[in-house]
């Protein structure tokens, strides 16, 4: 199943595959934008992994299963944990030098994503809401609360 963008109604939505050579997008995925590309392949991929993780959201609007949704939450929640943790490790790495800042912010986020895991299983259903919630948190954090670091690894050629 296709699925469509929320942003604009003509945007063709594909996924980037970041373990292959060829930057080439697949279809039945979200591309993610050069600002949340840093040159680092795993954390690219990872960027890449949280986009689709949270629109595939999209596909369990309504669904009153808890465990299937508890489930979903889980993987969300251990793909951040892994990818803030390496994101930071190499934002130490290169020399960053706001990486307790970002650290800040990423705890916010993880508090955040809980808190809307919360509701989902307080109500027994995800919906539509909940779903741009998640997209908002996780993209807004891709694209603008790691712009700076990005902007940071090649101005220094990292």
């Amino acid at each position: 199943m296709a699925i469509t963008s929320m942003a604009s109604p003509t945007a063709r939505i594909r996924h980037r595959n970041f373990s292959e050579k060829s930057a080439e997008p697949e279809e039945n995925g979200f591309v993610i934008p050069e600002v949340a590309v840093f040159g680092i392949p795993h954390l690219d991929q990872q960027h890449q992994d949280l986009a689709d993780i949270v629109i595939s959201f999209r596909q369990n609007i309504g669904v009153e299963n808890v465990e299937k949704l508890s489930q979903c939450f889980t993987n969300l929640l251990a793909l951040i944990n892994t990818h803030f943790a390496d994101e930071e490790a190499e934002m130490e790495k290169s020399g960053y030098p706001h990486v307790a800042a970002h650290h800040e912010h990423h705890l916010e986020l993880i508090t955040k994503t809980k808190q809307i895991q919360k509701w989902v299983l307080e109500r027994g259903c995800i919906e539509e809401s909940d779903i741009r919630k998640c997209i908002n948190e996780i993209l807004r954090h891709m694209f603008l609360g790691d712009a700076d670091f990005n902007t940071y690894l090649k101005s220094n050629r990292y």
